[in-house]
């Protein structure tokens, strides 16, 4: 009997399975794939023929290798598609050799595996078709359970948890104090954002002077006001909205990803679709002034008030799966980032632009707009731009330079009109 051990999963984890050559936007085409050394010593020395003549061609050493699962690497050609895929869209290393020759990269995508204080943690990135459509579709938010998984199954583990930090005997709470209230239905969710970003903004302090043990005070301070009062009931009607911020911050990032190598087949027909309904150049770089420009700022406000009901209210709960699922995989408030309010800038950084994107769609599809244009909005964003480290750098200049790595700067983001 093979031995299994417990991992917590997103309850979408259950029903994925990968569709194959149905998927409009495979992860087969755009990305590099990797080849641990173990996969490459297999490839090299199998016995199909045809396979071989094929690894011969395609199958490079890494020049610079820096570990045993970065080793080697298959080459694609100008059509950004994976070579050892069929003429019918199938794998033909998984047809010929079974899904335990695929690499690591390819047996795990689009999983993305934690080790959180010896818990395994397996949920996906929103960059897969499928994933992004079971994932931010279910309308009663995601839910989180214990499952189990043999030992046997590899998994590439993308993070890893000690109990080092002097912030980890305190990560559960924030963990789940953040997950709890961005679910909270009963505020909006640019309520729910704006309360967060406080509370970051609080907790940051206290880990700054070094008072961790005040962390569930906090939280419970926190959690006893947005439920027991009114204090921040209708929070983000007392920010004043800045149109004119938004409009040049937006365009200028999304401007820049003109020249990023696509990886995504439907991001820059969307990102076009985007500036055709805000009636935006593409190629106009200079910045937008309330002087100059009043009739484009007038425009750009014309349109998120045609469509906020639909797209902040009918359809917020995609939003609401779409930052829930990445406070969950990118282990959240744990994700790389110097301080809570930087990491808190991030995602809303990529909340309030995958939002501009969905409201410039939206005006330009017009009645035939639906949910699943914002799933397709949020699934190309994630492939395009969030597995390119050099974008999110860049993201966090534009966020800095633009002092949006403020609480007082983001609220001004997160609020549309």
């Amino acid at each position: 009997m093979k031995s299994k051990h417990q991992l917590l999963i997103p309850d979408y984890m259950k029903s994925f399975q990968c569709i194959g050559p149905d998927c409009e936007d495979p992860c087969c085409h755009g990305f590099n794939v990797d080849i641990d050394k173990q996969t490459y010593l297999k490839y090299i020395h199998t016995k199909d023929k045809e396979l071989k003549a094929k690894f011969n061609t395609v199958l490079k050493l890494h020049k610079k290798t820096k570990n045993d699962l970065e080793y080697a690497y298959l080459e694609y050609p100008q059509n950004s598609k994976c070579p050892m895929l069929t003429d019918q869209g199938w794998c033909s290393i998984q047809q010929k050799l079974g899904e335990e020759a695929l690499s690591l990269t390819c047996h795990s995508y689009p999983r993305v595996t934690n080790d959180i204080l010896n818990q395994i943690e397996k949920g996906a990135t929103t960059s897969c078709p499928e994933i992004a459509r079971l994932a931010l579709l279910n309308k009663d938010g995601i839910g989180f359970e214990q499952s189990e998984e043999d030992d046997s199954v590899r998994n590439a583990i993308g993070f890893t948890m000690s109990d080092k930090s002097p912030l980890t005997p305190y990560f559960w709470d924030l963990r789940i104090f953040t997950i709890e209230l961005l679910q909270n239905r009963t505020y909006t969710l640019n309520d729910r954002m704006m309360i967060l970003g406080l509370f970051c903004q609080k907790a940051a302090e206290l880990i700054q002077d070094k008072q961790y043990n005040a962390l569930p005070s906090l939280i419970a301070q926190y959690k006893h006001i947005y439920i027991e009062t009114d204090q921040f009931r209708n929070f983000s009607a007392k920010i004043n909205s800045k149109p004119l911020l938004q409009l040049n911050i937006f365009r200028k990032v999304y401007q820049v990803t003109e020249k990023i190598k696509a990886t995504s087949l439907n991001y820059e027909s969307l990102r076009l679709a985007a500036f055709a309904g805000f009636q935006l150049s593409p190629e106009d770089t200079e910045n937008f002034t309330i002087e100059t420009d009043e009739q484009q700022v007038n425009h750009y406000l014309h349109i998120i008030e045609k469509w906020q009901s639909v797209i902040e209210g009918d359809y917020e709960y995609i939003f609401e799966n779409y930052l829930v699922n990445a406070i969950f995989i990118n282990v959240f408030p744990h994700s790389g980032y110097k301080t809570l309010v930087e990491e808190f800038m991030m995602i809303t950084a990529k909340y309030t632009l995958i939002r501009f994107m969905t409201y410039g769609v939206a005006e330009q599809l017009q009645e035939q707009f639906d949910e699943h244009d914002i799933v397709s909005c949020v699934q190309a964003f994630s492939k395009q731009l969030e597995h390119n480290q050099s974008f999110i750098k860049y993201i966090n200049e534009q966020f800095v330079a633009n002092e949006c790595n403020n609480l007082a700067r983001l609220a001004v983001l997160i609020k549309t009109i």
